[in-house]
């Protein structure tokens, strides 16, 4: 019976040519069931429920949003309507994403800095570290290299492919003035 302007913007259209029209194409696939139960639930002892959805936008690029539905119940409790109130936090949700993957592979490298102080003397700490760095980038080619301050010499320790394949290891040297 009503549609927000802002929700008219975010699709592109006027508020009364989306009167009277469903929403759920709107919804990523995934979440229409998860919601349609949430909202078939709804009853006078629950007459509200909010969920995290994904959404396209105009230009057909998912984005999240966080929308609360309240039931608008007769006296006997039957449905008239819904009222739906929705609010983009796609920014949210991206840094999230971001903020979680930065803690893990924090996480690994503060393991892999504690793997490397218990190397034994003799091992091999170019192996250790390009084996490392091929666990966090699988499909990534780690190009291992040492630079000596005394004598000027960057030398190519090792380069590893994916999976931690070794494809040289202790390769060229070269002197800088």
């Amino acid at each position: 019976t009503f549609v927000n302007g802002s929700f008219a913007r975010f699709l592109g259209k006027t508020p009364e040519s989306l009167i009277g029209t469903s929403s759920v194409p709107l919804i990523f696939r995934g979440d229409i069931g998860r919601l349609e139960k949430a909202v078939h639930q709804l009853n006078t002892d629950s007459p509200v429920t909010s969920h995290e959805i994904r959404m396209y936008d105009l230009d057909g690029k998912i984005c999240w949003s966080v929308w609360t539905i309240r039931a608008l119940l007769d006296n006997a409790g039957n449905t008239g309507e819904y009222q739906s109130v929705g609010r983009d936090i796609t920014e949210r949700k991206e840094t999230t994403k971001k903020l979680t993957q930065h803690l893990t592979q924090m996480e690994f490298f503060s393991k892999k800095l504690e793997e490397f102080s218990e190397l034994h003397p003799d091992a091999d700490i170019y192996a250790a570290i390009g084996t490392g760095l091929t666990n966090i980038l699988p499909n990534a080619i780690v190009d291992v290299n040492a630079f000596d301050p005394n004598t000027k010499t960057l030398g190519k320790r090792a380069v590893f492919g994916k999976h931690g394949e070794t494809f040289v290891t202790r390769c060229q040297e070269n002197n800088f003035p």
